[in-house]
């Protein structure tokens, strides 16, 4: 996903607001996470509109809004064109913004009796996605440094496999176990696979993933088709297909 900034590079600071819809609040969490260089960072940004970390708040206009969550009722959609039009650039964050995440398994709930859970997408232009259950903080940073220097940001592309430390022999595939890490979009630092766990398919697919071949690959390791769809839709939604 590819866009030309609108934000001035002359600024000093980035005005940040910070929402969330129908989610865990984990990605916006993720960004506070005290790691190396969190003092460099916020140097570019203002946090003007972030209710789960500051009593007092400013309404916009926005330079760039973070909407973590997907979208589950009227309220929640109406409050997001209100943010969509108080801000220059949206960026969806999280799994459950960019494809519905967990809050989306209800829709595959037959007669759909908890209702829906739908991306922002699917209700207003979301300039950048920031993917991941939760998003990686490298990634968050990397965008806003991208956008404060009006510079064109675009996401990994590449599968989970390329970051993963086991390739080759140790493979998870190889050894019979379902692993989603090629047809996953990369960024995420192979976290799972460091820790000893397969890919979930957070971060939702590449572009023209191999997604049929990989259906079949879990077949032959024993899986039902009914329990494969089930964990491609955990965290994408259909993202992954049908």
């Amino acid at each position: 996903m590819k866009k030309t900034t609108k934000i001035s590079k002359k600024q000093k600071k980035l005005r940040i607001g910070n929402f969330w819809m129908a989610g865990c609040i984990g990605c916006l969490l993720e960004i506070f996470n005290v790691q190396d260089g969190t003092l460099d960072f916020m140097d570019y940004i203002d946090i003007i509109d972030f209710d789960l970390i500051q009593e007092k708040n400013i309404e916009g206009p926005f330079d760039v809004a973070f909407v973590e969550g997907a979208i589950t009722n009227k309220k929640e959609e109406e409050e997001l064109r209100k943010i969509r039009k108080e801000s220059k650039i949206l960026v969806a964050l999280g799994s459950c913004a960019c494809f519905g995440g967990i809050s989306g398994l209800k829709n595959f709930v037959r007669g759909r009796p908890f209702g829906t859970a739908k991306p922002l997408y699917k209700f207003v232009k979301v300039d950048y996605r920031l993917r991941g259950c939760p998003i990686s903080r490298k990634e968050f940073i990397e965008l806003v440094k991208h956008l404060k220097r009006g510079l064109p940001y675009r996401e990994n592309t590449s599968p989970v496999c390329t970051e993963c430390p086991l390739k080759g022999d140790d493979c998870f595939l190889k050894k019979g176990i379902p692993c989603m890490g090629p047809i996953t979009a990369a960024g995420c630092d192979a976290i799972c696979m460091k820790n000893g766990q397969a890919c979930e398919g957070c971060r939702g697919p590449i572009p023209n993933a191999n997604i049929s071949k990989l259906f079949q690959m879990f077949e032959k390791f024993g899986m039902k088709p009914r329990d494969i769809r089930k964990k491609f839709r955990k965290f994408a939604g259909n993202a992954f297909g049908e």
